[in-house]
This record gives structure tokens, sequence and C-alpha cells, in this order.
């Protein structure tokens, strides 16, 4: 079976350089224009008024279509101020910005689906820009790795990006939970691979397309550089986790797609694969 990845665009970040390439891409070996990630600009301005240099990303879902049924991979973030008032009290300074035609009906829109037509959604991870709109799915079943619920719902004080004022969109969905525990298929043509390292219980997800296996890498690569140089975001639980996972992924799939990187759009016009 041959199935097509559709990437939906429903925002962007703007972050400093650091989360997208750990210590900003500083290395003496190597020439940093190379390395620095698609969206980079000198100078950009936070939510707490600094300035300093920075990366636009994106934000997308992914809707998979051939498949046996209707499947989603991640449902993005919740309202763009709600998550700046909250991140700003954990001392984050991240600014998100979503476009009308990409609230995530409207997204959706552009491959004739609504959010009550879909019948799974896969996290890659529980992040609240990964997460942050599941009630919308009505009919849908989750599947998550085991690993990550905790964290999402009593996330411990150290625990980045996952937020007890967020808790409640897996929390409403809770009996439509499938915990999973390591690589799984989920249908014909699709699996999942658990990798860690992002977080606890990260996992892409693989889809065989017609021009071969494609991996949704989730956040363990947040942008193509991330692959291409084998050097981590700025998020991360487990260092030696995300190595590996850049192994794997490079070696036993055709195509990796990077969690955040506008980049994908210009490399498939309009986002699709396949």
């Amino acid at each position: 079976m041959s199935l097509t990845i559709y990437g939906l665009p429903t925002g962007s970040i703007y972050a400093p350089l650091a989360s997208t390439i750990l210590n900003g891409g500083f290395c003496p070996t190597l020439d940093r224009r190379e390395i620095i990630p698609w969206g980079y600009k000198e100078s950009m301005q936070f939510s707490d008024g600094s300035t300093g240099p920075g990366v636009e990303s994106c934000v997308s879902i992914w809707y998979i279509d051939g498949a046996e049924q209707k499947v989603l991979v991640d449902t993005s973030f919740d309202n763009c101020e709600k998550v700046m008032n909250v991140l700003k009290k954990y001392g984050g300074n991240q600014v998100f910005k979503r476009k009308e035609e990409q609230e995530i009906v409207n997204a959706l829109k552009k491959v004739n689906v609504t959010p009550e037509q879909i019948d799974i959604v896969i996290h890659t991870h529980l992040h609240f820009d990964h997460s942050g709109n599941d009630e919308l799915f009505k009919n849908a079943s989750f599947i998550v790795q085991r690993d990550e619920i905790p964290w999402a719902l009593t996330p411990p004080p150290y625990g980045m990006w996952y937020y007890r004022e967020f808790s409640f969109h897996l929390q409403n969905v809770l009996n439509r939970v499938r915990a999973i525990e390591g690589d799984v298929s989920i249908t014909k043509g699709i699996e999942v691979w658990k990798l860690g390292g992002h977080t606890p219980g990260s996992m892409a997800v693989v889809v065989h397309t017609d021009i071969g296996r494609v991996a949704l890498a989730g956040d363990v690569a947040v942008s193509y550089r991330n692959l291409e140089f084998r050097w981590p975001g700025g998020f991360f639980c487990n260092i030696e986790q995300v190595i590996q996972a850049y192994d794997r992924l490079l070696k036993e799939t055709d195509v990796v797609v990077p969690g955040h990187d506008w980049e994908f759009f210009e490399k498939f016009p309009g986002g699709k694969i396949g």
C-alpha cells in the first residue's frame, strides 16, 4: 500500500537560536553559516521585549491519506496568547503566531477532512505544541508512548514544555488514549518507532509512500540541520538517544522530515509527500 502525507502548517514559533541548534551551532571546525537552520534571523524580538538571533519555526500537523483509517499526526498548539502567557510564567520568551488559514479546522479543509472524521491521532510526543487541540477530534483514538503520559499529566517543575496548565488536553481524551510501548504497527503502511531522546516517549511515525519509507521525526530532529550534522536541538532528555535516533532514521528510511522546519515546504511544494 502506498500512502500520501500532507504537511499542514498551523502556525509559527519565533524562538532563540539555541532552541533549534544546541549551543547556537558554534564549532571551530565548522563554517557556522552551513549549520544555521532555515528561518534564521540575526535579530528578532521575543515576548519579553528582548532581541537576539532567532529562528522562525513552523508548527505542522500531518494528514496521512490512503490508509485504512483517517490518520493524523499531532494536533499543534492551543491559542497563541494563552500559550505565551503560560510560557512567561516559566521563563519562556518565544512568540507564537497563527494565521486564520492555519487554524486547525481550516488547515484540514485543504485535504477535505474535518476533525470529526479523523479516526486515529498519533502523538510524536506530548509537548503542548503537539497536543494542544486534542479535544477537537471527538471520534479519534490517541496513540501515545506509555512513557510520555505521566510527564503530560503531572509535569515535574523541570519538565520544559510540559506544563500543568495544558494537562487538561490529554486528561479530556484519556479514555480514548491507547498507550503503547516500543515499535508498533498502527495500520497497513504506518508504523511508529520509539526513539526517546527529545522526551522519554518521543517516537517517529514511519509511512510507506511511493518514494519509499518516510519518517515524521517529531522533535528528535527539529530542523534539517540537526540531521545533516547529527547536531541536537536545544531541548532533550537523553542526548545519546538523540544521536542514536539520527543514525536509525537516516539508515532505515528513505526520507526524514524534521518536526519544525519551514524548509520542508521548499523541498515538498504544497507539503505533499507521495
